[in-house]
């Protein structure tokens, strides 16, 4: 309230107080009362509801419909006595259960009572929930009144002598799988089958579902439509009739694929006029065909419906020895001046060699549409034409389709989506478009990578579920050249990696196995343990993403490392030289090394560090295959590690201080294995703009860094701190200018690090004043990820208690993570976010 007083404990407006929040309250009354969450059996009450709206939906249209009924049948199906249940049935979803509420037949009984509704609709009710059996107990005192309800409106429904289905679907089986025309033709003669096939329960039940659509009698299906045909008055007539007409459908596609793969090619002919040939051609030349009047329709789902490829027959077509047109040879060659543009059939696809290439331009719609019939069809599958001709295109297409073996109903669906793949929208640059499609077969696989316009590789599978993505990585082409390179590399991995297992190993075994499980936990294998065997299930492992790191040690001076990205599927594989403080990477796109400038050089992130994309692995594919030429130039002695094939990683200056970074940083190797000397130079990418010491004796200094004169009094300086001869050293970077008002700070550092020590002890701290971070260098990781409040070792250090996980006892720990820090601290949050390794000043 406003302008109001408290009186004698009271709130008391006065004279014009009003109170402000008044339309906020009259929202939460508009919007009603809370809604209740359902518990119990509330579930199996509302779709009670839900069943009873549905029905006054039947009782208000058409409940004399075929689709009425069915629709009836349905809801009624729900009430059986399995579904009822006044608790919730546990795993109702697990058994096919829709439970329902005792209390939800009332509502059923209800709809009954006061609808006016036909009688089959009754006879239903009747036959889905046999209410002719409710005599006592349960069923009698949960159907009793909807089975009054249905006898008052069908006195004789329960004098109605219903056919022994169990009989009869049991010999109508046996007919089935032994018939003749003539025992057919007795069955349809028998009573108690005409008197099923006028029977709406059985017609909805077991015709329908069972004894149509799986049956493969052609005669069966005369009978059974000259039935139906002669009863105008049978259930669901219209229905059965509807599906024998799509079992003759299935069963001339059926007839036709048979004809068409006993077919024989003639020799070096290809000739549309013959549906075999239409088959193949319309099934390998159209991929990603859509509809585009109905960009619901796919040119791959109206073909497996009504044209299935014959596999069979295509292996006719391209068998050498019938001098047809063998896989990988040209089908055809054109002639465009002095280009050829070469044709290949394959099992699944077609494919174009434009001269040496095997991607060219696309023809021209207005060329194409004035070419005689076997240039039309030779080249419609690479044919393009602009968006706004894609009704001509149609009609074209319409026309020239007509000549061929096709069933006339199936011509609309089929050109619509060969104008949809080739009436391409003006805007090429449309990035969800590929500018071109590579395929590739592999046995009874059909691999394809889609290229984009900004050079965006996207590799899949053809499957007859669709076209799931293949598990490459990301790759990113320079031009169609390089594509293409890449695109049949990749396939050939995708095919060698289909048999997982099957890899080569080194003939003279390491002596030592260093592993590292996902979790980081680290194991050694060797001496007598280290056998094939083992060597062979870590290194699947590691193919197969498992294992994060194996490292094979033949002798102390040299190392081949196989690293897996634990939070990505990127991997590495190196070989480091210890002797000469050198290391080489397995090239992953060679097509790109071979080709690239330094200045085009891309770098991408692995581990904490920073690594040429062309040496990161996407997948495993290319390592499996390179496993034996990597066995056999690295087991060897010396080894050889292969020009090309390796990229090579030597270092003229401070070669021993990078050689370490690289180790750890890509190479995965302990702190231990990897260590420099506290005294030697540190890896000083950028210098601080400012450093700031405190010598033994308590004197304070601080000097401004001029980057052309002051490396080594840098270097000197953390030299004498790891020496001991400093108690304090900070090291300041990228200063900046703060406003004026700000006059007290008008030098900030943005990023600094501090080496305090105190007898002895050390402590390190990494601040970064724009992101208000500062945070300690942790000493033991363990002990500090497990304290808990205040509960946690302490120590003094200058006077101070602090804990204990961030006093340092030696400087070993705080060199190695200089050695990481330094030379990245302009991107220093790979190192200062690593998990336990910092912890925050208020600690």
């Amino acid at each position: 309230l406003t302008e109001s007083r408290r009186i004698d404990g009271r709130l008391e407006p006065e004279e014009g107080a009003a109170f402000d929040g008044i339309e906020a309250v009259l929202q939460l009354a508009e919007a009603g009362p809370i809604i209740k969450r359902f518990k119990g059996n509330d579930q199996a009450m509302r779709d009670g509801f839900r069943d009873y709206r549905q029905l006054l939906r039947i009782a208000a249209r058409e409940p004399e419909s075929d689709e009425a009924q069915l629709l009836l049948g349905k809801i009624v199906d729900r009430y059986i006595l399995s579904n009822i249940s006044d608790k919730p049935i546990p795993n109702a979803w697990q058994y096919e259960l829709s439970q329902r509420h005792p209390k939800s037949i009332r509502l059923l009984s209800y709809f009954f009572a006061n609808h006016e509704l036909p009688e089959k609709a009754y006879q239903i009710v009747w036959e889905h929930l046999h209410l002719g059996n409710t005599l006592y107990g349960k069923e009698k005192l949960l159907y009793g009144e909807l089975k009054e309800t249905v006898l008052s409106r069908m006195p004789k429904i329960a004098e109605k002598t219903t056919p022994d289905y169990q009989k009869i679907i049991s010999e109508l089986n046996e007919c089935r799988a032994h018939s003749s025309d003539a025992q057919i033709d007795r069955f349809f003669e028998r009573e108690d089958f005409q008197a099923a096939l006028l029977d709406l329960y059985f017609v909805e039940q077991k015709l329908l579902k069972y004894f149509i659509m799986s049956w493969d009698d052609l005669h069966y299906i005369d009978r059974l439509e000259e039935f139906y045909t002669g009863h105008a008055n049978a259930p669901l007539r219209s229905k059965v009739l509807n599906k024998i007409q799509n079992w003759r459908r299935d069963y001339r596609i059926k007839q036709e694929l048979e004809e068409d793969s006993a077919y024989i090619p003639e020799n070096g002919c290809f000739d549309l006029g013959k549906r075999a040939y239409v088959r193949y051609y319309l099934n390998a030349g159209f991929h990603r065909a859509n509809g585009l009047k109905d960009y619901h329709l796919e040119l791959k789902t109206v073909l497996e419906e009504r044209l299935p490829a014959s596999l069979e027959w295509t292996k006719k077509l391209l068998d050498p020895e019938n001098g047809s047109f063998p896989a990988g040879k040209p089908a055809a060659s054109i002639r465009f001046g002095e280009d050829v543009l070469e044709v290949f059939f394959y099992p699944r696809h077609i494919a174009y060699r434009w001269g040496q290439k095997d991607y060219g331009p696309n023809y021209p719609w207005e060329l194409l549409r004035d070419e005689q019939a076997e240039l039309f069809w030779l080249l419609l599958p690479i044919a393009q034409a602009p968006f706004a001709e894609h009704e001509a295109v149609d009609q074209e297409l319409r026309r020239r389709l007509a000549s061929l073996s096709l069933h006339p109903e199936d011509i609309p669906a089929i050109a619509d989506c060969i104008t949809g793949k080739i009436c391409r929208l003006e805007d090429e640059e449309n990035e969800h478009q590929p500018y071109f499609t590579f395929y590739e077969e592999s046995g009874e696989r059909l691999l394809g990578c889609d290229v984009y316009p900004n050079g965006e590789m996207v590799f899949f599978e053809e499957t007859d579920k669709g076209e799931p993505l293949l598990p490459t990585g990301q790759y990113q082409a320079q031009d169609m050249d390089m594509a293409s390179v890449i695109a049949h590399r990749i396939f050939g991995e995708l095919k060698t990696s289909e048999n997982a297992d099957d890899f080569a190993l080194p003939e003279v075994l390491p002596k030592r196995l260093v592993l590292k499980d996902q979790w980081g936990a680290p194991s050694v294998i060797e001496g007598e343990q280290l056998t094939k065997e083992i060597l062979q299930e870590n290194l699947r492992q590691f193919l197969s993403g498992k294992r994060i790191r194996v490292e094979l040690v033949w002798n102390d001076a040299n190392t081949l490392v196989f690293r897996k990205e634990q939070r990505q599927e990127r991997y590495l594989c190196m070989y480091f030289d210890h002797q000469k403080c050198s290391w080489n990477a397995l090239v992953a796109q060679p097509e790109i090394y071979r080709v690239i400038e330094d200045d085009q050089i891309q770098y991408a992130p692995f581990g904490i560090g920073m690594l040429p994309d062309y040496l990161i692995h996407q997948n495993t594919y290319l390592i499996r295959n390179r496993l034996k030429d990597i066995f056999d130039q690295l087991g060897s002695e010396p080894p050889k590690p292969a020009l090309g094939m390796w990229d090579s990683h030597v270092y003229r200056s401070r070669k021993e201080l990078r050689y370490h970074y690289d180790m750890r940083v890509f190479g995965d190797f302990s702190p231990e294995q990897s260590k420099n000397p506290l005294t030697a130079d540190f890896d000083l990418s950028i210098l601080p703009s400012r450093v700031l010491w405190t010598t033994a004796d308590g004197q304070q200094q601080e000097h401004t860094v001029d980057a052309r004169r002051d490396f080594t009094l840098v270097q000197d300086l953390l030299r004498d701190y790891m020496s001991g001869r400093l108690a304090a050293l900070c090291l300041q970077w990228q200063m900046v200018v703060l406003p004026e008002e700000d006059a007290e700070l008008q030098t900030l550092p943005v990023r600094s690090v501090e080496l305090i020590q105190d007898q002895g002890k050390h402590r390190m701290r990494y601040v970064d004043e724009l992101r208000k971070i500062r945070q300690w260098f942790v000493s033991n990781v363990n002990e500090y990820l497990n304290a808990e409040g205040k509960k946690y070792r302490k120590e003094a250090f200058l006077g101070k208690t602090v804990p204990a996980y961030l006093v340092h006892e030696n400087l070993e720990r705080i060199r190695s993570c200089l050695d990481l820090l330094l030379p990245v601290i302009d991107e220093p949050d790979r190192i200062v976010n690593a998990f336990g390794e910092f912890a925050p000043d208020e600690a």
